[in-house]
């Protein structure tokens, strides 16, 4: 599998014209791009500093299963390699956690010797990862590399990788940042991974130029806020992050890069989806916190683009790069796009007789009326808020609707041939065996309709309510998963502030 990096501004020159390096790492979705690091990279050439992107997600051979990257158990097939320990022996410890964590949770078992097996082919898989990345990184090139990271499953993958940069004779810059390293993740990086040098704390659209200039030359600049470096670490507010921007200063992404490593790997069969961006933060969260919800720009301003400018971003890309799919990465569809952004597309679409196939996030309160709208305007998947069935439970979770609400939106969507993906969250704390028995008898009769991708019990995720404030909810004695200690290997401490 072959994946090379064209680039974006003709042949490199060598020591007297250095280039930054963005990437993307395992493990996350192979087959999506990365809007950070492509807006990132556009930030970056408009102030005439070149750049390049590397999906090292698409060395990842397909061996390794979908259903595996998005599991817990995944950064483990990077943690031998990592720290360089047998990986026969702390596998067989994954595995038996593993299971044990099955038979506790699911009440389902699991064959460690198989399980064992399956994990070396993908750590053999994952050390190939490693040196096709490397030697698709051309030497000499780049003096600052900057790692995203949108999953802590991408943070073993993204250090090992880093660490073999550092041994290079002339080591480039390395700069962590993303969703992964927000608030106290961003100091317990610095920690955890000794060949990290900074990292960006909170959103860098702002800042991103200015730290590549700083590190560059710092005599010629101050360090820009929210930008963590070993050397800050007695101080502790070195990493916050800066106010955040208005997301109109967000230019479009240019997947071009993408487009041709994708073309050049194994993955490149599959139908393309490509990511556009017109909100940040959530509407809904800015009135009431979903409970579990752990995106942390929930209590940010709510920024959105209005209806011209993202029917500008969703036809061009549409005519630039003709995807199989327009993925919204929106938290939540603005309810004025309703009103005059999906009208239009729904006009352009009848007028011309095809258009952009959509996908967006939506609150799940939707009558009948607006989803004959999304599906008129080309929305064939969504994701809507539905969570529980309960109205005791959606009540104690936030979600400002009733069970009754959810089940109709199931039903609409089924009407008008949207494909949903959705959860079904159990084990919030105030849930009642009653909620439970509820919902085993409603579900039954739900059989035509669609289910949910997964029943999940609650986990703690870091922003959400629930552990801003565990006390308010009776959650005691928080600690870090058994597995996460096997994979990432360092004291509580740390792995509390880490993950």
């Amino acid at each position: 599998m072959s994946v090379s990096i064209s680039p974006y501004y003709g042949r490199a020159r060598g020591e007297a014209n250095k280039r930054i390096l963005l990437v993307s790492m395992p493990l996350a979705d192979p087959l999506l791009p990365n809007l950070a690091i492509e807006q990132l990279a556009e930030i970056a050439r408009s102030e005439g500093i070149e750049c390049d992107v590397l999906y090292g997600t698409l060395h990842l051979g397909p061996r390794v299963p979908l259903g595996f990257i998005h599991s817990m158990m995944g950064p483990a097939i990077f943690a031998p390699a990592y720290h360089d320990v047998d990986e026969i022996d702390l596998l067989e410890e994954v595995a038996k956690e593993i299971a044990l964590m099955e038979e506790t949770d699911r009440r389902r078992s699991i064959d460690v010797d198989d399980l064992v097996l399956r994990l070396l082919d993908y750590e053999c898989e994952a050390r190939l990862c490693i040196e096709r990345c490397a030697a698709a990184i051309k030497l000499g090139i780049y003096d600052i590399v900057g790692f995203s990271i949108g999953f802590d499953s991408q943070k073993l993958a993204s250090a090992l990788l880093a660490k073999h940069l550092k041994r290079l004779e002339a080591p480039p810059w390395v700069v962590f940042g993303g969703t992964g390293c927000d608030g106290p993740m961003a100091d317990a990086v610095l920690e955890a991974f000794p060949e990290v040098d900074c990292v960006v704390n909170g959103e860098a659209t702002e800042t991103f130029c200015r730290l590549i200039q700083w590190l560059r030359d710092p005599s010629q600049t101050h360090k820009p806020t929210g930008v963590a470096m070993r050397s800050d670490q007695a101080d502790p507010s070195f990493g916050e992050s800066p106010p955040a921007p208005p997301i109109e200063h967000v230019p479009d992404p240019d997947y071009t890069a993408f487009i041709e490593q994708r073309r050049n790997s194994l993955y490149n069969r599959q139908g393309l989806t490509l990511f556009f961006e017109t909100s940040r933060g959530c509407w809904w969260g800015r009135k009431q916190h979903c409970t579990f919800c752990g995106i942390k720009t929930v209590r940010d301003p709510w920024r959105t683009t209005d209806s011209r400018e993202a029917l500008r971003r969703i036809e061009t890309m549409y005519a630039e790069y003709a995807p199989d799919l327009l993925y919204c990465v929106d938290a939540i569809l603005d309810f004025k796009h309703m009103k005059d952004l999906l009208p239009a597309l729904a006009e352009r679409r009848r007028i011309r007789g095809n258009g952009p196939a959509l996908f967006y996030e939506l609150k799940s309160n939707l009558k009948r009326s607006d989803v004959a709208l999304l599906a008129q305007a080309g929305v064939v998947r969504a994701q809507p808020g539905i969570e529980n069935f309960s109205n005791h439970v959606l009540r104690q979770m936030r979600k400002g609707v009733r069970g009754l609400d959810q089940v109709a939106v199931l039903k609409w969507c089924a009407a008008y041939g949207i494909d949903l993906i959705y959860g079904y969250l159990s084990g919030i704390p105030e849930e009642t065996p009653a909620d439970v028995w509820q919902a085993v008898k409603v579900i039954p009769h739900l059989h035509h309709l669609q289910p949910p991708v997964g029943v999940n019990v609650m986990g703690l995720h870091r922003f959400s309510p629930y552990q801003v404030d565990p006390d308010r909810y009776g959650l005691k004695d928080i600690r870090p998963f058994e597995l996460q200690r096997l994979m990432f290997r360092m004291p509580d401490s740390v792995l509390k502030r880490l993950c």
